[in-house]
């Protein structure tokens, strides 16, 4: 096997490596990325929502229905599950949901944190959710909480598009590596077969220079002895 196949090999074989150690090593990594990205996006929204919300409290013109339609909009627009709750840990609004919930033995959990992951609620979530609260604050005291929940299979989708960015750039890195690396053996190779050529024949030119000089010194030692012959 030439050099070159056998060098293109070995490179293939690291690139695999690569892959596979990014794959299995890196998942954990980019699952954390994922999950605190989608924690700084929602904190965000839960921010802005209950600055809204607390300009609402004190405003007289404002209905529980004209919040709870705004609450819609923003439940379509960040895709995820809100809830009013007010300071007896009472479920004013859920977008998505028009029944009565009460939240005092989960308060702990939901309103005690800004984040809660994997909240389980018996016949409210039908899967593990995480929660990001943040208190409703009016004249220095808490009147309420902003609650956005988000399922956790969002966190896997996203970590699964973290991984295929990073194995598309890895792919088209080593796709680049590789026409690099297999011209550059290419080149190399003719070069050598070029220089073996070269010896061969500056070899082969050698050998017939050698042998001309030997067949004059046989003609210059057969006229000596011709010369000596007649004499």
């Amino acid at each position: 096997m030439k050099l070159h196949i056998k060098l293109i090999i070995c490179y293939l074989a690291a690139v695999l490596a690569v892959f596979f150690c990014v794959n299995f090593a890196g998942n954990r990594i980019m699952e954390k990325r994922a999950a605190q990205d989608l924690k700084d996006k929602y904190y965000k929204d839960v921010q802005h929502i209950a600055q809204l919300y607390a300009d609402y409290y004190f405003d007289e013109d404002v209905s529980i229905s004209t919040v709870r339609r705004q609450m819609a909009v923003y439940d379509a627009l960040i895709d995820a599950r809100i809830w009013v709750v007010n300071s007896s840990h009472y479920v004013l609004i859920d977008t998505r949901s028009s029944g009565t919930v009460v939240v005092d033995q989960y308060s702990d959990r939901i309103l005690g944190h800004t984040f809660t992951e994997d909240l389980t609620i018996e016949g409210v979530f039908n899967e593990p959710v995480m929660c990001v609260c943040e208190p409703v604050i009016v004249a220095y005291s808490i009147k309420g909480y902003i609650c956005v929940f988000v399922p956790m299979s969002m966190l896997n989708e996203y970590s699964v598009r973290y991984m295929n960015i990073v194995n598309t750039a890895l792919l088209m890195i080593a796709g680049a590596l590789l026409l690099v690396f297999a011209s550059g053996t290419l080149v190399l190779g003719n070069v050598g077969c070029k220089t073996a050529t070269q010896v061969s024949v500056n070899y082969g030119m050698s050998q017939l220079y050698s042998s001309a000089e030997m067949d004059k010194a046989v003609a210059a030692a057969v006229e000596l002895l011709e010369e000596k012959d007649e004499s």
